[in-house]
């Protein structure tokens, strides 16, 4: 459906309004104009009138990718407006969300939108607690969301001689409801003994390689304690938004590694947003340089390959 036959849709529903009087009509347009208040009705409004590139919509993924970085910058005052939005804006049947109430109506959206992004594993904010699904945030609103431009890696190179570059599939739930299937490369982060894991340390990979990762500000108030995991027996990993970017400031996500599924999946838990680069490209000083140094680990780099992250 093209993006601007949903702006259409959309502008059906001028008047909307925070508590309507008239009763809704029963029918599927008619549950939308009861359920969205003014402001939400706005935000939707306001993307489709944006120069919105026709190519988007040929391009599920990217759109919404699009819909959540509008959401970050704006409010509403009821919590299930916000699902509603997405759905309408995705050209998704809405209905189903409307017989839910507003603290479940965006959990819902999740098995309902016909594509998923990685975008949302990158989303700031306090996560759903229902398994499964604790790698969503509770909300895309400010003033959490999903606030980056990340440049996501779509292709890889099999290892092997005279393979070709492929696309990455796209994310998707894992049937088993054990959470979010989406491809990565990463660093399995190997014992770290009695040393636990800070705001800012290092990963050596090889004699000549190592890494220097920061754990970001997502709002959660994670940042209250001076070592952020100091579960010694916790097991992380770090997975790359972007291999190709760590050479410079890159986007990652550090997460708990739960070992292999009996199918060969990668199990995760979805723990902290970092940020990673090439420890030869950084200048480390005071400080800085004397937490890094007594936050040093090992651990060992892994190709490209399926993850399920809860």
């Amino acid at each position: 459906t093209d993006t601007f036959e949903v702006g259409k849709a959309i502008e059906q529903y001028p008047e909307l309004e925070p508590d309507r009087e008239d009763p809704t009509d029963g029918t599927a347009n008619g549950l939308i104009q009861t359920a969205m208040t003014r402001s939400m009705a706005d935000i939707c409004r306001t993307i489709v009138r944006s120069s919105v590139p026709p190519q988007i919509s040929r391009d599920p993924e990217r759109e919404l990718r699009t819909m959540l970085r509008a959401m970050a910058h704006r409010n509403t005052s009821r919590q299930g407006d916000e699902a509603i939005c997405i759905s309408t804006y995705m050209d998704v049947d809405p209905t189903p969300l409307l017989a839910e109430r507003s603290e479940n109506r965006l959990p819902k959206l999740l098995h309902i939108l016909p594509v998923l992004s990685k975008a949302i594993l990158f989303a700031q904010g306090p996560r759903l607690q229902e398994p499964g699904l604790r790698w969503a945030p509770q909300t895309f609103l400010n003033p959490h969301g999903y606030m980056e431009n990340i440049q996501f890696q779509t292709h890889y190179k099999p290892d092997g001689p005279g393979t070709d570059i492929r696309e990455l599939p796209p994310p998707y739930l894992c049937p088993k409801g054990r959470g979010l299937v989406a491809f990565f490369s990463g660093i399995i982060i190997e014992s770290q003994s009695s040393n636990p894991i800070a705001k800012h340390f290092t990963v050596r990979v090889s004699a000549e390689k190592s890494f220097l990762v920061d754990l970001d500000d997502i709002g959660d108030h994670s940042f209250t304690r001076s070592h952020v995991y100091a579960d010694a027996s916790m097991e992380f990993a770090i997975l790359f938004a972007n291999e190709r970017k760590i050479r410079s400031t890159a986007n990652a996500m550090l997460v708990e590694w739960l070992g292999a599924a009996e199918d060969g999946v990668l199990r995760c838990k979805r723990e902290h947003e970092v940020t990673i680069r090439d420890v030869d490209d950084c200048i480390l000083e005071g400080t800085r340089l004397e937490k890094v140094r007594e936050a040093s680990y090992q651990g060992h780099l892994i190709p490209m390959c399926r993850w399920v992250v809860d």
